[in-house]
């Protein structure tokens, strides 16, 4: 199989596994009505949201219009540091990688998941071999008037089995337990086709920037199967160190502590 056919092939695994990933946890949100639905490039707390098709990123060249750009050169790659406007996160990435973190563009390329409470804030794409990084916020457990942390037993096994009934599953998924800043993960991990080598971190903290345990925080990525490519060890250990770099601001705390939960509901 040739590089291009590859790199679609990533770009086409991305795309499922963006909404496969929160693919359960979620809260009846039937006949309730989000507070600040229509505002698309708010805070956590006003955000709503919905399923993606293609993720596209800004041409070549291009940084993002939304949040602040830090330079700095780990190695001999440049590499980019990014904050989204509203300072939920960070996450640094190799500069020739396209990226949108523009939620309010990210917002109108996925809108069938913004519209499920589900938020794509970050998509990062190196479309020279198809490495693919994305950041997923799951809010459907604050559609409540008193929202409690997600069961994280429940809302592994829903994602587990959720994704062995894809169609391009096949093998075996492994799980190991991560922790990304400080905060306790599990991390999915599969082989598609023999070709392209999956992951997905899980992440979910009692804590207020974690929305005290009601907010899952979902990073992907995708990159070729190191064991068949020889260019797939490297591009693993690219996207690794984005994953390494992924930091929940103490800014996207909802409220300074987790005494009141009523405080992180978004219904009005």
């Amino acid at each position: 199989m040739n590089i291009k056919k590859l790199v679609m092939l990533i770009l086409g695994i991305t795309l499922i596994l963006i909404p496969v990933a929160c693919a359960g946890g979620g809260s009846d949100t039937e006949g309730k009505k989000p507070a600040l639905q229509q505002e698309s490039e708010s805070s956590v707390k006003s955000s709503a949201s919905a399923v993606p098709p293609a993720p596209t990123a800004p041409p070549a060249g291009t940084t993002p219009q939304e949040g602040s750009v830090q330079q700095e050169k780990p190695g001999k790659q440049e590499w980019l540091t990014l904050t989204n406007k509203d300072k939920i996160f960070s996450i640094s990435v190799p500069a020739h990688w396209e990226t949108t973190i523009d939620l309010e563009k990210l917002a109108v390329e996925h809108q069938a998941l913004f519209a499920q409470m589900v938020m794509v804030v970050f998509v990062g794409i190196d479309t020279q071999t198809g490495s693919s990084v994305n950041v997923v916020l799951d809010m459907r457990a604050l559609m409540s008037e008193e929202p409690q942390p997600l069961d994280r037993d429940g809302y592994m096994q829903i994602q587990i089995e959720d994704l062995k009934q894809q169609p391009n599953f096949s093998g075996e998924i492994s799980e190991k337990e991560v922790t990304m800043d400080g905060i306790k993960g599990t991390q999915l991990s599969y082989v598609v086709d023999e070709e392209v080598e999956t992951m997905i971190n899980i992440l979910l903290g009692n804590e207020p920037r974690m929305v005290c345990g009601s907010l899952g925080v979902l990073i992907t990525g995708a990159t070729l199967w190191a064991d068949k490519y020889e260019i797939g060890e490297s591009e693993l250990a690219i996207v690794e160190t984005i994953f390494d770099s992924f930091r929940v601001l103490p800014t996207a705390a909802m409220t300074p502590t987790c005494d009141d939960r009523k405080e992180l509901s978004l219904l009005e």
